[in-house]
């Protein structure tokens, strides 16, 4: 990543919160640590566009409590600079994404 990296996970679309540069990176990291028991990013697909990448992903996760299973879709849409990623914007959703990246 770059050292100014954007980091939007889809919940920031309701936060507003944007975690930035490797300290927003390693921020990001504790906060889903701190809310998960266990979390991965499992790639499903994967399209480059150039200086953009479209992920498409689930998002699978379970809850501190009790240790209930979660799992849903996740749409990544990665900017590229220099081959690192520059911003990394999270969809709720693959539909969103693909519009987003500007994908068929």
């Amino acid at each position: 990543m770059t050292d100014d990296v954007e980091l939007r996970p889809p919940v920031s679309e309701l936060t507003g919160r944007a975690y930035v540069g490797r300290s927003g990176i390693a921020r990001w990291l504790r906060d889903v640590e701190e809310s998960f028991a266990s979390a991965e990013i499992v790639p499903l697909e994967l399209e480059d566009h150039g200086d953009r990448v479209l992920a498409l992903t689930e998002f699978r996760a379970e809850g501190l409590s009790g240790g209930v299973p979660l799992g849903s879709e996740l749409g990544l849409v990665c900017d590229i600079s220099d081959g690192r990623i520059a911003s990394w914007l999270g969809f709720f959703n693959h539909a969103d994404a693909r519009a987003a990246a500007g994908a068929r």
